[in-house]
């Protein structure tokens, strides 16, 4: 077949422009068709983007109003910010009252005699820090009193410097903070300050010296602090904080305050100098309005979003998605949540027509202020619910916890057949207050975690009670049950000591591994704990140590019962508002699996269907191509050789014999 360089020689004929032209004429139809259908898809394809990009624009919107907490905005205000700081959370109530900071607290402060030189030498041997509260006698240290939830902690000094001692505290994370202090000509000192603040949180220092005196004022007992070793000077000592709440007297440990007021954290700044502040609690209606102020806004901007997407234009100009199935659900599905009552908040407002909020021509969200502000002034707890989505608990020992997207709205009431139980090891008769090396080991599995070996501080105790605060402190100072977060409480029980563990259902187990016969600590396995048991709304229950999750309408509600009579405890009042709801719908749109999801993977699908047929097109008419040019090289052939024919006919015609020459 001829080359396209010589194609049409033969017959004087343009066949490479006529074959462009009939290719393209063939490919014309078929692409113009291609690239239309295309260009509808690829609108379609962006337009859904737009969509899912409004969707989940109004799904953040509706997140910061899916919890009454967000909504029930209490402001807490002060006539002397100077004093102290307050936040509030939901569950704060209105009320005024009046408070005054007496004192701040603080931490207690140690310390040693001067030296010379940091460097110079104290000596070494054991620091023994306890922690507990110092009593005194007319401002004149009388006696300590150790807290037993706190064990001794010994810090070895082996480089008996002020600065070993330092960094030895330091690094031993004891809750003590040691510090080289420059006094000036005189020199430096030692001081000891405690982490923690409060009077309970005094410190008691005894020494085991390497030095044959551990109270005398050389060597390491020079940093004694003790009732027989006053060798260290307090210079601040521990104290809690102190206001008058409507007058009454009130102590904490620390300097933030959360128990006092519900809902209500108090941050103590300095000792008041003008008397009493008046404080006043009131909830702020304008926040929760503002926030359904953004609500709306971001509902209506959807509806701005899915108008235009759907518009129809008579003289061309439609909106992309006019007609389509998906969009059309998409909006059927939220206008259902919107007209939907949210029951189970009471009778004035189950709806958002109740609060003023109605829907314009266009489709959008109109809200009349004046009936919503008036809605909140009577019952901001029902308008909340409106919005969020929560649970209210009856019963003094019955608490709502949490619910999962599946819980459905209804009032459940909670039946308790088992209330859950902690594990009880209990000793036989104790034999002696006396504790020495002989028995004052012993090895204990809690929850399934085992200790170190536990030792005893030896000692005379006072009695039954003081031992077993010792008990408890070293059980519960073991790393081992501090990493599993397994501790227990101990008590004398008239003869004997009962050990519990802090956790409630099957998981709390006590075992005695190793044993002292003096404590009555013989070696097996104590009582184990009980999930609770019971049923929500009716239906079984699954129940983990004090917690219940539901199941059935009530499926994912948990709830806690703290108490430990069984039978009827209550109930839970669970609803979901229209954010929560929104919020879950858009969350459903938005899934991978979603009517969406398919409809976007569908274009995309036409889409790569119309690449294949941009390539079966192209196929076809180079196969057509191919065969014109075969056909064109062969008629270009044949009229060569004819007009070679014809050349040679009309050379012999020429040299022919010319009548009558």
């Amino acid at each position: 077949m001829a080359d396209i360089s010589s194609l049409g020689v033969g017959s004087g004929i343009d066949v490479n422009k006529l074959l462009t032209d009939i290719i393209e004429a063939e490919r014309k139809p078929t692409e113009s068709r291609l690239d239309r259908k295309e260009a509808e898809f690829q609108a379609q394809l962006s337009s859904f983007g737009t969509l899912k990009g409004a969707l989940s624009s109004f799904q953040t919107t509706t997140s910061s109003l899916r919890f009454s907490s967000s909504l029930l905005q209490v402001e807490a205000t002060s006539t002397d910010e100077s004093a102290f700081s307050m936040s509030t959370v939901s569950n704060a109530k209105e009320s005024s009252f009046t408070l005054e900071v007496s004192a701040l607290a603080k931490a207690q402060s140690l310390a040693s005699a001067t030296f010379a030189n940091i460097s110079d030498t104290v000596g070494t041997g054991t620091l023994s820090f306890n922690f507990g509260r110092t009593s005194y006698n007319e401002g004149v240290y009388d006696t300590f009193s150790k807290d037993p939830s706190r064990a001794t902690q010994d810090v070895i000094i082996t480089d008996g410097s002020l600065e070993g001692i330092r960094d030895a505290v330091n690094s031993a994370s004891i809750g003590v903070t040691a510090s080289i202090i420059n006094v000036g000509s005189d020199g430096f000192k030692l001081l000891f300050t405690g982490d923690n603040l409060g009077a309970n949180n005094s410190m008691e220092i005894t020494v085991a010296d390497d030095l044959t005196d551990n109270i005398d004022s050389t060597g390491l007992s020079q940093l004694a602090y003790a009732a027989n070793a006053l060798n260290m000077s307090e210079t601040t000592p521990g104290q809690d904080a102190s206001v008058r709440y409507n007058g009454l007297l009130v102590t904490r440990e620390n300097n933030t305050i959360s128990d006092l007021v519900s809902g209500v954290t108090f941050t103590l700044k300095t000792p008041s100098q003008n008397g009493a502040a008046e404080v006043s609690l009131a909830r702020d209606s304008s926040q929760m309005g503002t926030m359904v102020d953004t609500f709306i806004e971001g509902y209506n901007e959807l509806v701005e979003v899915i108008n235009s997407l759907t518009s129809f234009a008579p003289e061309g100009g439609s909106g992309p998605l006019l007609g389509d199935a998906a969009i059309r659900g998409v909006t059927n599905q939220i206008r259902t949540v919107l007209n939907e009552i949210v029951p189970n908040i009471g009778d004035n407002y189950t709806n958002l027509s109740s609060v003023g909020i109605t829907t314009d021509t266009d489709g959008k969200l109109v809200k009349d202020s004046a009936r919503f502000d008036a809605a909140v002034e009577a019952d901001p707890s029902a308008v909340a619910r409106l919005f969020s989505v929560g649970g209210e608990a009856s019963g003094s020992n019955l608490n709502f916890v949490a619910s999962t997207g599946s819980t459905q709205s209804g009032i459940f009431g909670v039946e308790i057949s088992q209330a859950a139980t902690r594990a009880v090891y209990t000793a036989t008769t104790n034999s002696t207050l006396i504790i020495d090396a002989s028995n004052k080991n012993f090895t204990i599995k809690i929850n399934d975690t085992t200790s170190s070996t536990i030792s005893l501080t030896e000692g005379t105790y006072a009695d039954g009670d003081a031992l077993a605060a010792e008990v408890q402190a070293v059980i519960n100072a073991d790393s081992n049950l501090q990493n599993a977060e397994a501790s227990v409480a101990v008590i004398y029980n008239g003869d004997r000591l009962d050990i519990t563990s802090n956790k409630y259902g099957k998981e709390s187990k006590i075992e005695l591994l190793t044993g002292s016969a003096d404590l009555g600590f013989a070696t097996g396995s104590g009582v184990d704990g009980q999930d609770i048991a019971g049923t929500i709304g009716g239906v079984s229950a699954v129940g983990e140590g004090r917690f219940l999750t539901g199941s059935g309408d009530a499926n994912g509600l948990l709830v806690e019962y703290t108490g430990s009579t069984p039978g009827s405890v209550g109930g839970v009042t669970f609803s979901r508002g229209y954010a929560d709801k929104l919020f879950n719908l858009m969350t459903d749109l938005l899934k991978s699996n979603s009517s969406i999801t398919g409809k976007t993977e569908g274009i995309q699908a036409s889409i790569d269907d119309i690449g294949e047929q941009r390539i079966e097109l192209e196929n076809r008419l180079f196969t057509i191509e191919t065969r014109l040019r075969k056909q064109f090289g062969a008629m270009d052939a044949l009229v060569a050789t004819l007009r070679s024919t014809g050349d040679f006919l009309t050379q012999q015609l020429s040299n022919l014999p010319k009548i009558g020459g």
